[in-house]
């Protein structure tokens, strides 16, 4: 077709056209089109006609579109030779914008496609998110997040957000990473819900500069990345972004904050050399030149306070070079207070000792309630999917005390098909998982008593004290139990 073609068509209605003149614009930000729903749509036209008009613009020798693809997709699919269109004359900045709004108002456009519309206007018409947000009646917040989700999102969770993994909510959450913390989150972490995943993220990634030895206002601790207070990656610094995050002075980039915790630390070695390397990282047991300090007992030295070098030679300057408190300067000496130490150690298997008797005791309940729960006690919500899922949603540290309870082979099975599992059990069998998943907890967290467990037990008639004296009984040290029972026997009369 002719540009003298093209120019019987000025502004204003035409009925009509030839659809191989109208072209797809390049700059639509919509590029996924349901096909069902299309089909439907070009069923219907056909049927019925074309209601609403394609809007276009003359470009060279061809009619672009500014708004309505899918309806000329539609003609298209119909094989119908010509649509109704409105013509218009705009500039690439106007097309763009009414291709954003009008998209905008749809609720089948694809959320990470409307995120890149809002990034193509930030840049073509340099507009800030409260000036987007104005222009599209959307608010600040959204329309920060959305320019963040346009362009932040790692290429392994934009294709999760396409095929429909990763819901809208998550991305959000997701794009505040960095690429590289994006590709490192769990996935069974991807499959929890939204607030779950929140909190993750700012307990794995999200750092606290308030904490960090180095200086956050130092633009030449590594000058490519400058200041943290100038930082668009300190959460302060994007408050749009992190409306939630009430701690300001918190980091989003781990690679940075590691590379200036080892930039410092050579900094404060190379001004100081005779500072003692101190290191409480057990994996770092053993270098060379460096000292480990537990705080929990067992180092090869232990921290001190600073007033303690003045009368104690053996007390001596550090720097800490790894671990929470990397870059902090402190006090060490090698002099250990052996009975301090084993004391500690006691405690610790003293501690271990009975949570393992507690435990046993909450195995014990579990099985006897599980001996009284057969298959016609279970109810019709108890079926097979849902005890696939309860199975598939549980928690890692309860994953060994569930396949313990049902006598299966521990292994680490993320993924694995629960539903076959499950299928394959017999009735009284998924009786007894009923019982495991509702107790496990019970068994998992000793800290939190065992009310549920309890209940459960008077509810079946399970009787606890019973299971409990024998193997507390059976617990207590050898020594002790003799003279217990000595002591019982001279009460008595007995010799």
């Amino acid at each position: 077709m002719s540009k003298s073609a093209i120019a019987a068509y000025g502004v204003g209605a035409h009925n009509n056209v030839p659809v191989d003149l109208v072209v797809a614009s390049k700059t639509n930000p919509r590029k996924t089109f349901d096909k069902k729903a299309d089909a439907d749509l070009a069923a219907s036209i056909k049927a019925k006609g074309l209601i609403q008009r394609v809007i276009v613009r003359p470009r060279m020798d061809q009619l672009e579109i500014v708004a309505g693809e899918r309806r000329w997709r539609a003609h298209l699919a119909a094989k119908l030779k010509t649509i109704n269109v409105d013509v218009v004359e705009l500039s690439d900045e106007e097309v763009l914008e009414t291709q954003i709004v009008e998209n905008d108002q749809r609720k089948d456009v694809h959320f990470l496609e409307q995120a890149r519309g809002y990034v193509e206007l930030a840049r073509t018409r340099n507009m800030t998110a409260e000036q987007i947000a104005e222009r599209v009646g959307r608010e600040p917040s959204r329309v920060a997040r959305l320019l963040r989700l346009g362009v932040g999102l790692s290429p392994k969770m934009d294709a999760k957000c396409f095929d429909g993994t990763i819901t809208e909510a998550k991305a959000m959450e997701i794009c505040r990473l960095q690429p590289k913390d994006q590709e490192s989150i769990d996935r069974w972490v991807l499959e929890r819900g939204v607030g779950e995943l929140r909190n993750y993220i700012e307990r794995e990634f999200l750092l606290d500069l308030h904490k960090a030895a180095f200086s956050k206002s130092d633009d030449k601790l590594v000058p490519a990345v400058g200041s943290c207070d100038a930082c668009p990656k300190r959460v302060g610094n994007q408050p749009l972004l992190f409306p939630e995050v009430k701690k300001t002075d918190t980091c989003t980039d781990r690679t940075c904050f590691n590379g200036k915790i080892e930039a410092d630390v050579k900094q404060k070695l190379a001004a100081a050399p005779e500072l003692i390397q101190v290191t409480t990282e057990h994996s770092n047991r053993g270098k060379t030149g460096v000292v480990y300090v537990s705080e929990y007992g067992g180092g090869d030295a232990r921290f001190m306070e600073a007033k303690a070098a003045k009368s104690d030679p053996t007390v001596k300057k550090c720097l800490i070079i790894d671990g929470a408190k990397a870059g902090q300067v402190a006090y060490v000496t090698t002099k250990k207070p052996k009975a301090a130490v084993d004391s500690w150690q006691a405690k610790q298997r003293e501690q271990s000792k009975k949570q393992k008797l507690e435990r046993s005791i909450n195995y014990a309940i579990v099985e006897a309630i599980a001996a009284k729960v057969k298959a016609n006690a279970t109810k019709p919500a108890d079926n097979m999917a849902a005890l696939a899922t309860w199975l598939e949603n549980r928690s890692w540290d309860t994953s060994e005390q569930i396949y313990k309870l049902m006598g299966w082979e521990w292994k680490n099975n993320h993924g694995e098909n629960q539903l076959k599992r499950v299928a394959a059990l017999s009735p009284d069998d998924r009786a007894r998982l009923m019982v495991v998943l509702t107790y496990v907890g019970d068994v998992q967290y000793l800290h939190g008593g065992r009310k549920k467990l309890d209940a459960g037990a008077k509810r079946w008639g399970v009787n606890v004290a019973a299971i409990e004296k024998p193997l507390r009984e059976a617990a207590k040290p050898k020594g002790k139990a003799k003279g217990a029972a000595n002591a019982n026997k001279k009460k008595k009369g007995g010799k």
